[in-house]
């Protein structure tokens, strides 16, 4: 006679923890951890029992549910909370940015335009002549060189 067929695989009855147990049989540790608190006896040091928790679990469903629900509002408080962190890193890195200036505010462009049109239109009136022309660019050019330099960016 050949060797003979092998069975189809059994469910392990014991889990060696709950970390295990989710694994084998799919109960979420929010359920085990109240099933523990409730007293079930499906928990024998940190060794965690199939059938006595699965009875539990049958008997409880209510409980079972409650602790599953509780368990994913959690986690999507501390899901918010790494978006708001991560946002708030990315202002950061921003705020730096403008701080090594890589970026000019829109609000400073206004002033600096304001400042410059001023100034242009006192040079303009001083200088008709056509020769005094280039020296009046060149100041221009100098009075907005740092502007005209890094990227604009509205700060809202």
């Amino acid at each position: 006679m050949g060797p003979k067929p092998k069975n189809k695989t059994k469910v392990r009855e014991i889990a060696q923890n709950q970390g295990q147990a989710q694994k084998l049989w799919g109960v979420s540790l929010a359920v085990q951890r109240a099933a523990k608190l409730a007293g079930c006896d499906a928990f024998r040091g940190a060794r965690v029992h199939r059938t006595p928790l699965l009875k539990w679990i049958a008997a409880h469903k209510q409980i079972a549910s409650d602790a599953d629900a509780a368990a994913k509002d959690k986690g999507s408080e501390a899901e918010l909370r790494r978006e708001r962190l991560a946002v708030q890193i990315e202002r950061l890195k921003f705020d730096l940015e403008i701080a090594k200036g890589k970026y000019t505010l829109t609000t400073t462009c206004e002033e600096t335009w304001d400042q410059n049109a001023a100034i242009v239109q006192a040079e303009a009136r001083l200088l008709m002549d056509r020769e005094k022309y280039g020296i009046f660019i060149a100041r221009v050019k100098a009075q907005i060189q740092h502007v005209i330099d890094t990227a604009v960016i509205d700060p809202e």
